[in-house]
This record gives structure tokens, sequence and C-alpha cells, in this order.
């Protein structure tokens, strides 16, 4: 029999330890990066707009907040026009999933080694109040008749997401991202893609997401979308 009181304590010492962390960095010194200046729009390269943006993702019943215009515009039509350009590889198992992985270009590997710097890790952290550390990054894309599906299979780990979107779709084409309550599948939250959009979102360990079945209406768009789990 598990001791739940003993799991509990330890994830109240976990959450108790993340917040002294993330206490300790310093905003103010943190956005003087010059890697942050060199990736994110200058909009949120503020100490205010930083404490704001805090406060409105650890507000949140489900904590999540999705950033608009989030990279700079240069780098942002850099990146974008290196993904749309990228080799596409088809994966597909029936009663899982459909959607291409995106192969890898420069532009990508420039801004995943940034994504993956210390800079980068601590803004989030500072925003989440979770130390963050990234353990994967996927690039998707899903077009007419793709999807994923809730499966026993699926994998997915309580933690905190990060969706980079870089194409606008209109909700009623599908393609969108729903996060659903496992046993009750009430529905927590949805992510509408919306071009240079960031969507940070925390995953209760009784919750999973999937991609809706992207129908018809989308014509030839895609949804392009970089997925990010950090542990």
């Amino acid at each position: 029999m598990v001791d739940k009181s003993n799991t509990n304590k330890d994830e109240k010492t976990d959450a108790d330890a993340d917040a002294i962390a993330c206490t300790a960095i310093n905003p103010y010194q943190l956005l003087k990066e010059p890697i942050l200046h060199a990736w994110i729009d200058p909009q949120y390269l503020h100490q205010h707009i930083l404490q704001a943006v805090k406060q409105a993702y650890q507000d949140n019943a489900f904590q999540s907040i999705q950033l608009r215009q989030f990279l700079h515009p240069r780098q942002f039509a850099l990146l974008r026009a290196n993904v749309r350009q990228a080799g596409l590889q088809q994966e597909l198992v029936p009663d899982m999933h459909s959607f291409h992985r995106i192969q890898y270009r420069l532009a990508m590997h420039q801004f995943v080694n940034a994504f993956r710097s210390l800079p980068f890790q601590q803004l989030l952290s500072f925003i989440t109040g979770k130390r963050v550390s990234c353990t994967s990054i996927d690039w998707l894309s899903f077009g007419h008749r793709e999807y994923t599906l809730l499966h026993d299979q699926l994998q997915q780990k309580k933690g905190v997401y990060l969706m980079l979107d870089f194409e606008s779709l209109d909700q009623s084409a599908g393609g969108f991202t729903s996060i659903v309550q496992s046993k009750k599948g009430e529905e927590l939250g949805r992510i509408i893609p919306v071009e240079n959009s960031a969507t940070l979102f925390c995953l209760p360990k009784d919750a999973r997401y999937f991609t809706k079945y992207v129908n018809y209406t989308v014509r030839m768009k895609r949804r392009i979308v970089m997925v990010a789990g950090f542990g």
C-alpha cells in the first residue's frame, strides 16, 4: 500500500524548494542577458511586464498563459522560413496519432541552443515559480486529417510545457490543443494556434493533452508548433 502522506510531503517539499530557488532569480539582472534580447520581443524585456506575466500565469486556476508576439519579429521570420522549408517525416499510428515531424535546419538548431540556455530556463522558472530544465523538444506539423488521440499508451509527464506556434489557425478548422482531466474528461484549457505565440502551461498529474482533428476547412495551411517539455 502506497503511503500517500509521504508522497504529499515530498511534493510539498519540492514545491517549497522551487519557490525558494525561483525567488532567488533577480529579474533585473536576468533581463540584461544578451541572448534574451537577441531572441525575445522587446515588449517582454521589462521588469514590470515580466512581473505581470508571472502574476497572470500563477493566478490562473489552470496555470497557463499565452504570450503573443513572443519572439523578436526578425528572428521569428527567419525561424518560420526555416521551419516551412524543412523536410517532413510522417508519424502514423491510426488509433494514436497522425502528424509529421519537422526535420532540423540551421535556424532551428540555433534557436534550440538559445532556448536551452540558462537565461531562458531562468526566465521560464521565474514566470512559472518552478525550477525548470528543458528535457524534450519536438517540432510537429499537423495538416488536413491529422490529429493525436488520448490513448492508454500515451506518455505525458506532469510538469511545465511550452508550445510555440508558427501559424494561426481558426478554431473551427481544428488543430488546437485540448488539455483534459484523464478520468472526468473535463477540458481544463485550450490552446488556439496563433503565429508567434508561446503558450506556457503546467500539466497536472491527472491530465493529458491532445491535438484536435484538422478538418477540410484548413485547406493548404498546417499547424506548425514546437513543443517543449520541462523536468
